[in-house]
């Protein structure tokens, strides 16, 4: 059992995305959990990304198309208590491993997951889902801690936002290689199922997921080969599917691919001549021998990781910022000056119009939130509402504080000084 806090460390696998990942790291340097270390496993294109980090962080290089085998690297160089996962083009809410880490004082909690927005920061991307032994989502019931289902399915830690009990995982033998970059945390899923483990849902633990280019996608998430996904499902299959189940199974995820591809032609990612090409990719993948079973990590890479290394404090500040969009530049140097001190910064840029709002984390660490004072944040609220410019600021703010956290009462006195004649403020919590 963990007494408090456990220590944490958040393992970033990078390949091809040195941009994004400088992005990721900046956030995770900023997060608010009290005892945590960085891992960086990255190829060589990534390591300049992280130069200003050398020296506070764990960093391995390591140049292989394979995520299972990657991680597996970053966890031998883990020593927390619990280990966490990110993608390297996703970014951290300020209270995400604080968050994600707290169900592991549980002793029952073996895995953690939390919700995942999308590209435009809001609206849900990903939230958690049970997933069966055909490796197909399945509902999932509110709650907070789930155990095994009962018909053999297992709560599904996405990758870009999950944790484990450092312990349980070595056990188990780590990432299985076969999963090169498809159903990698899925399979973790199902064997520490097997076993009891129990999986508690952070909802406030959140990460922003860009979902950016690399070897297989392109810039606007369309595929450029399903070939590994197809290796991936067939893996999964022998694994964890029964032998009578597997070829119907196999087809659903053809299905699956094949639907998601004919959306990227309604939306002109994709030609229609594309998607018969790559089901052709898939079907090749889903071919390839079936890999042995995962290998167990030598017991000298699990049992003896360096010492922990604890990234220096973060500041436990939060300034807030906000303006009109004409007073951009000004707000933007504020926003910057109070970013180089460390903590929170979060900037709200609200146009005179109905225009939908989206977030971004901008170097060198700040929230940029910008839209249309009279338009919508969350995509279920009406496309336009009249509101003051006060008003529609103390609900920005306080849609974010779960995550982000709350200026002082100071900085709540200053937001509610805010006129139409004086639309900018700042608010600190110390």
């Amino acid at each position: 059992m963990i007494a408090g806090p456990p220590t944490l460390s958040v393992i970033v696998v990078s390949r091809q995305r040195p941009e994004h990942l400088r992005l990721c790291v900046e956030s995770l340097a900023r997060q608010t959990h009290g005892a945590l270390e960085l891992v960086v496993v990255t190829d060589p294109a990534g390591e300049p990304s992280v130069e200003h980090l050398r020296g506070r962080i764990k960093l391995a290089r390591f140049d292989v198309a394979n995520i299972s085998e990657a991680r597996n690297t970053g966890l031998a160089l883990a020593a927390g208590e619990v280990v966490a996962f990110i993608d390297d083009d996703a970014v951290a809410e300020p209270l995400w491993a604080e968050r994600l880490a707290a169900p592991f004082a549980d002793p029952r909690v073996s895995c953690a997951t939390g919700p995942v927005l999308g590209r435009n920061g809001i609206s849900p991307q990903w939230t958690p889902v049970r997933v069966g032994r055909d490796g197909m989502d399945l509902p999932l019931k509110d709650g907070l801690l789930f155990g095994p289902g009962s018909d053999g399915s297992a709560v599904k830690t996405v990758g870009t936002n999950c944790a484990f009990r450092r312990a349980d995982l070595v056990a188990i033998g780590g990432f299985d290689p076969a999963f090169r970059y498809y159903l990698d945390e899925t399979d973790v899923n199902h064997r520490l199922a097997r076993l009891g483990a129990y999986t508690a849902i952070a909802k406030d633990a959140v990460v922003h997921h860009a979902v950016a280019a690399n070897a297989t996608r392109k810039p606007s998430r369309a595929p450029t080969d399903l070939g590994p996904v197809g290796a991936s499902v067939a893996a999964f299959l022998a694994r964890h599917c029964e032998p009578k189940e597997r070829e119907g199974a196999l087809a659903a995820h053809r299905a699956l691919q094949e639907s998601r591809l004919k959306a990227h032609v309604a939306a002109r990612r994709l030609r229609r001549r594309d998607v018969a090409a790559l089901l052709e990719t898939f079907d090749r993948g889903a071919a390839e021998p079936a890999e042995s079973p995962a290998p167990t990590l030598r017991a000298s890479r699990m049992n003896a990781p360096p010492p922990f290394s604890p990234l220096p404090p973060t500041p436990q500040s939060h300034t807030v910022l906000a303006g009109r969009t004409w007073q951009i530049r000004a707000l933007m140097a504020k926003a910057k000056e109070a970013a180089k001190a460390g903590g929170t910064v979060s900037l709200y840029v609200f146009s005179p119009t109905g225009r939908p709002h989206s977030v971004r984390f901008v170097l060198p660490g700040i929230w940029l939130q910008r839209g249309g004072l009279f338009g919508r944040s969350d995509r279920d609220t009406p496309r336009f509402r009249l509101v003051s410019f006060p008003e529609r600021l103390s609900a920005e703010v306080a849609r974010t504080e779960a995550v982000r956290g709350a200026p002082t009462s100071a900085g709540d006195a200053a937001l509610r000084r805010i006129s139409l004649k004086s639309q900018d403020t700042v608010g600190t919590r110390a």
